[in-house]
Order: structure tokens, then sequence, then C-alpha cells
């Protein structure tokens, strides 16, 4: 979880090797799900509240979603 002005440019799959922290300890190389914000204060109260969620709630959000758990770094944050 994250705000994307934080979020590495170029591939996803090299982006998770590059910086330090969870997405290098534990590999992380998809982006499954996100939400778009129009405000910078609203996308960090929803990110703060997520982090509380359990992780089933956290899956389900994500199935309902993209039941195929694609990557959705290209296809959908391009400008």
């Amino acid at each position: 979880m994250g705000l994307p002005a934080i979020w590495p440019t170029g591939s996803n799959n090299t982006a998770a090797a590059a910086v330090p922290g969870f997405t290098k300890t534990y590999n992380c190389d998809k982006l499954v799900w996100f939400e778009r914000f129009d405000d910078l204060q609203d996308a960090r109260l929803f990110e703060w509240r997520i982090k509380k969620w359990k992780r089933a709630w956290k899956v389900s959000r994500i199935v309902e979603r993209n039941p195929e758990w694609n990557d959705l770094f290209e296809a959908d944050l391009q400008p």
C-alpha cells in the first residue's frame, strides 16, 4: 500500500526489487488492486484505514475487482 507519488516508474517487476522495504522483502512483483483519489488527504486517510483491515477483507476487495489477480501496473496506471 502506498501513494502513487512514491511508486517507482517503469516496469513494476524491476521496481519491486529496487525499493527497500516490504515489496523487496516479500518479493511483491504485481499490482493487483488500487484505488484512485482526487484528493491526497482522502487517499492518505484510506491508506491509514486499510492498513487496519484484516487480510481476508483485503483479499475480498481484490477478488471483487480483479478475480484473476492480473498485474494492473502497466495496464491501468499509464496516463
